[in-house]
């Protein structure tokens, strides 16, 4: 399972907006679907025990809101977040609900109906890239899946997705 995919193509800060404090004022959603990507060998794990990997040249293959589950598909969407100096970075932090009755890693004592990750390198104006991928049998439930974004107390944004067999 890979929940946290953030790819950005960063660009050179100045020196008068990287002394600036960075004031996010939203969020715009580029597209939103199931995408093609390549994923990257290595790996971190969340505190709930979910494999984060990083993506890289992140492509849309289909707008759309109804996602097939199995093995391998990604889905989520393409965004920038507004605000200045362009260039600053702001910390994120992406949360998955996931749908009745949850997913269960391996090891885990219950079910989990929410995940969530800081994501990194997250700058303001370029474009950014947030993702789940269904890469393990227990990851595999029908239903509404939903991909949050927040900064610090505030959401920005909340994508659904209907997952079907």
């Amino acid at each position: 399972m890979r929940f946290l995919k953030t790819s950005l193509a960063l660009f050179f800060f100045t020196f008068a907006a990287a002394a600036q404090s960075p004031q996010l004022t939203g969020i715009k959603i580029l597209d939103y679907g199931i995408y093609t990507a390549d994923v990257a060998s290595t790996q971190n794990i969340s505190p709930q025990g979910i494999p984060l990997h990083n993506i890289s040249n992140v492509r849309l293959a289909e707008q759309t809101r109804t996602v097939k589950m199995q093995h391998g598909v990604h889905f989520g969407f393409h965004y920038t977040l507004l605000g200045s100096p362009s260039g600053a970075t702001v910390p994120l932090r992406l949360v998955v609900l996931y749908p009745p009755p949850g997913v269960r890693p391996p090891n885990s004592t219950a079910p989990l109906l929410t995940a969530e990750a800081d994501l990194t390198a997250n700058a303001i104006g370029p474009t950014l890239y947030s993702d789940y991928s269904f890469d393990n049998d227990w990851e595999l439930v029908p239903g509404q899946w939903t991909l949050q974004l927040w900064s610090g107390n505030q959401q920005l944004t909340s994508q659904s997705f209907n997952v079907v067999p």
